[in-house]
């Protein structure tokens, strides 16, 4: 079989070759040519309205934020210096107060505030779900700060949200902290309150005691004035009991009466150290004589020349010299006491004197003692008190402090440091995107369902896929679209198309006859057509032609030509020679069909290739128009004794029945075949090696109407110069 040369521009190479990977580029591109102008209608129809509906699918969203700061110390009011106590684990404390921001509690509540039902926000579930939803709440690393966003379709009412979930989160923090401190607040006031009870009780027992024991609350003064009282006792009874001392006896009269003229007194000299009643010269005596037993002690042990044995002496010495001169000082005191005692007192009444002296001394030292035991008391109760007015100041003091911690705590812990604000701009607006993303996509989808619709059901729509589908075939020709009123330009078009597809035949067949069947895969693809329009050009090349219609079914040259039919249903040789018609209007003999319903039944392919044989003298050109490959007998019968086959391939046939014609020409073992697209466009004739000067219409009728073959007689009636 005799191949053609590639084209220029390689249309006829693209083979599909076992194994080679297929372009997937190139098989959408197959399933939408041809449909590309109702692809993009389609996604323009899908398109506008889903980008319509993207626009308005979600509303743009206004973000509210407010700032919350965190300090990391509360401030010292009362009872704390300037830097307060710094707050534990600052982070971990930060993460915790956003982390309550979002609880449900919170958000419970905020749902509650007037504001938002004002702004028309949902209660119950739904409200807390949009709640939760649009609530975002960030903390900055190393930032004691936190972010609350909040975001809604309406600019007012995420603020409103904004401000009622702080104001939510503070009122449960301030009820909690209160909470918190109301129990250590109650101990302190009981125990400051018990502190209170036991100062004033121990105050008072302290002031009973004193004043029943003395008379008044001071009783230090009144140990005083005892003390003073019994100083002043002592000097009289040191006074009276040196006056006794110098009265040797009883009074002049008494003296006198018991017959002794000494009066008793005696002088300053004749009283003795012991009888001096003086209590410092006493204790200068016992120092003295202490002195005295460590001089004899040690001098058992040295010499009365040793350094500390002369040290005793020394001091042994000025202590006599002290109790001279204490003696002295007594003496003369006696002396003058002795000069203003009454002139006729006895001595019994100064003893007298002495004795009451000496009692009310006794009286006095008893007193003292019970003021200094009463004393201790009262320092007891008093210490008492003061340790439970210092308890009670502490008490007072640990409360006053911690209402400061709790306000602190409360007001200084985490503070508003901007309120939420109300935007003016969309944060997120999606609407240009889901319009672009609605437009895509119904557009792609308009587009898919075009290429879905080409790819399950293919058709042969241009001149590439005739070559991706014929195999091992040759495509020879293209011939464009009969135009239903046919012009200069367009009617050159068809001529140039089947002079070339001539020339091909031609240079296919060699120089012997050229005896060719023309088929098609179905019935209205043309075939009738070409095959009087070829057999009409190779007539005005001077050839010998002749025209078989085998078309039993269809007969369209028969009936294009307005021949009868033929009566005869035998194929013999001689009765087909006697049925041939001379066309003188286009030069060539034509054989019609014959009319009979059952001739199919006697045709025989062998008959009727003895009888081509036999022609092959007589002709240049045997053109034999069949039916359809697929569907007529005479097709199938004619196939294998044809020279060259043309299958005449029509623009809009299913991709399956081409490949199922090509099959049955194969299983046929039909020689040199040759595809012919019918009904090409400009498209295809710019891609081929014989492009025309212009475009053709391409007819919206398939079938071979009456209507259609008269414009196609009336066309052949026509002389062309060129053609001759």
């Amino acid at each position: 079989m005799s191949q053609l040369p590639p084209g220029p521009d390689g249309l006829f190479e693209d083979e599909i070759h076992e194994g080679a990977q297929p372009n997937p580029l190139l098989i959408v591109h197959r399933a939408l040519r041809g449909r590309y102008l109702l692809a993009g209608l389609l996604g323009l129809a899908l398109g506008i309205p889903l980008a319509i509906v993207g626009y308005n699918l979600i509303p743009p969203e206004y973000t509210s934020r407010a700032y919350l700061s965190v300090n990391v110390s509360v401030p010292g009011v009362l009872y704390g210096d300037e830097v307060g106590d710094l707050i534990p684990a600052v982070e971990a404390f930060v993460s915790q107060q956003a982390s309550e921001l979002q609880t449900e509690r919170v958000l419970s509540k905020a749902l509650d505030d007037q504001r938002l039902r004002a702004e028309g926000w949902p209660s119950g579930d739904a409200g807390l779900i949009r709640l939760r939803g649009s609530l975002s709440v960030v903390t900055p690393k190393r930032a004691n700060q936190i972010i609350l966003s909040m975001s809604d379709p309406s600019p007012s009412a995420a603020q409103t949200a904004a401000r009622a979930v702080i104001e939510s989160y503070l009122s449960i923090r301030d009820e909690r902290e209160r909470l918190q401190f109301g129990d250590r607040i109650n101990q302190l006031e009981a125990l400051r309150q018990q502190y209170e009870r036991e100062r004033d009780e121990k105050s008072r027992q302290a002031l009973d005691r004193a004043i029943t024991v003395a008379g008044t609350e001071d009783l230090l003064q009144a140990q005083r004035a005892e003390l003073s009282k019994l100083a002043d006792i002592e000097d009289q009874i040191r006074e009276l009991t040196t006056l006794v001392s110098l009265a040797g006896g009883d009074t002049p009269a008494e003296d006198e009466a018991n017959g002794s003229g000494e009066t008793g007194e005696r002088s300053p000299d004749e009283i003795a150290f012991e009888d001096i009643d003086d209590t410092k010269l006493a204790q200068l005596i016992d120092e003295r004589d202490f002195l005295q037993r460590q001089l004899d002690s040690l001098l058992l042990t040295v010499t009365p020349q040793h350094r500390q044995a002369k040290q005793y002496a020394r001091q042994i010495r000025v202590m006599d010299l002290e109790i001279e001169a204490r003696r002295d000082e007594v003496l003369a005191s006696m002396s003058t006491a002795e000069a203003t005692l009454p002139t006729g007192t006895s001595k019994r009444e100064l003893e007298a004197r002495l004795e009451d002296l000496r009692r009310t001394r006794n009286e006095t030292k008893t007193q003292l003692e019970r003021i200094a035991r009463t004393r201790l008391e009262v320092v007891a109760y008093q210490q008492e008190a003061e340790q439970a007015s210092s308890r009670l100041e502490d008490a007072e003091r640990r409360l006053e402090a911690l209402r400061v911690e709790r306000e602190g705590r409360i007001t200084g812990q985490v503070q508003v440091s901007q309120e939420p604000e109300r935007p003016v701009q969309p944060s997120t607006d999606r609407r240009i995107p889901l319009a672009g993303a609605g437009f895509v996509g119904g557009f792609g989808f308009g587009i898919v369902s075009v290429a879905a619709y080409g790819f399950l059901f293919p058709r042969v729509r241009v001149a590439d896929d005739i070559v991706a589908t014929r195999g091992d075939f040759s495509m020879i020709g293209m011939i464009p679209d009969f135009p239903e009123h046919e012009d200069n330009g367009q009617g050159m078009n068809v001529r140039e198309a089947f002079q070339f597809l001539r020339v091909l035949l031609d240079a296919r067949a060699g120089r012997g006859t050229l005896i060719c069947g023309i088929t098609s895969p179905t019935a209205g693809d043309g075939k009738t057509t070409i095959s009087l329009r070829l057999a009409r050009s190779f007539a005005a090349a001077k050839r010998r032609v002749l025209l078989v219609d085998a078309d039993l079914v269809g007969r369209g040259a028969t009936r294009t030509l307005g021949v009868s039919p033929r009566e005869v249903e035998s194929l013999d040789f001689r009765t087909l020679e006697q049925s041939i018609v001379r066309v003188d209007d286009l030069g060539l003999d034509f054989i019609p069909a014959s009319r009979a319903d059952d001739a199919s039944e006697v045709f025989c392919g062998r008959i009727l290739g003895e009888m081509l044989d036999e022609m092959r003298s007589k002709y240049d050109v045997v053109l034999v128009d069949t039916g359809p490959i697929l569907g007529s007998i005479e097709a199938a019968a004619m196939a294998p004794t044809m020279d060259q086959i043309l299958l005449v391939v029509s623009r809009g046939l299913e991709s399956r029945l081409l490949k199922m014609a090509t099959d049955r020409l194969r299983e046929l073992h039909a020689r040199s075949v040759g595809l012919v697209f019918n009904r090409a466009t400009i498209v295809d004739f710019n891609r081929s090696f014989a492009p025309p000067s212009s475009t053709s219409r391409r007819s919206t009728d398939r079938g071979l109407t009456s209507a259609r073959l008269e414009r196609v007689r009336e066309s052949m009636d026509g002389d062309d110069p060129r053609d001759r």
